[in-house]
């Protein structure tokens, strides 16, 4: 659902919120990214990450703002550290929204891509150096399966530079 007025609390939202946001000047890790002249930046002042000031800041409030569009939780974490919000122009906002459950392996709209691409990366390593006999094998494998969740198959490990670089560029696109 896209909001374009009578906004509530970010509280209420779950999604994209394009928005201007006052950073507070405290702040030694800034929460929120602004892609400005080109470049991914994290400050507290618009008007100084545009002129590349890195000393202290002078600039009013106007000056400071940033505008763009973020995650709801990073603007809500953003807000908790002391950001200010001080105009919303759209929401975009999902009713139902999914997260991986790392206990029972499940949910998340990306973690049956993800594990693919992984698994495919994974095997492209090869042996690790350690593993000797058939046992280490196994142990390399049901250790993997024990922290990933992703069962690797014995006859696909070998080394392959190139599937690794396709698969490690599909898994982070």
């Amino acid at each position: 659902m896209i909001i374009k007025e009578n906004f509530k609390s970010i509280d209420e939202y779950e999604g994209l919120v394009k928005c201007k946001i006052i950073p507070p000047r405290n702040l030694y890790l800034p929460v929120l990214p602004a892609r400005l002249i080109g470049k991914l930046m994290f400050g507290l002042c618009r008007t100084c990450m545009e002129d590349g000031v890195t000393e202290n800041c002078c600039h009013d409030v106007d000056s400071r703002a940033l505008t763009g569009t973020w995650v709801s939780d990073e603007i809500k974490k953003a807000v908790q550290k002391g950001y200010k919000i001080a105009e919303i122009y759209e929401v975009w906002h999902f009713e139902n929204v999914s997260q991986y459950d790392p206990l029972i392996r499940q949910g998340g709209v990306f973690t049956e891509y993800v594990n693919t691409f992984l698994k495919i990366k994974q095997e492209s390593n090869g042996w690790p150096d350690w593993r000797k006999t058939e046992e280490d094998h196994q142990k390399y494998i049901e250790d993997y399966y024990t922290k990933e969740g992703i069962r690797l198959d014995a006859r696909n490990i070998n080394w392959n530079p190139g599937l690794r670089q396709l698969a490690t560029m599909l898994f982070c696109s």
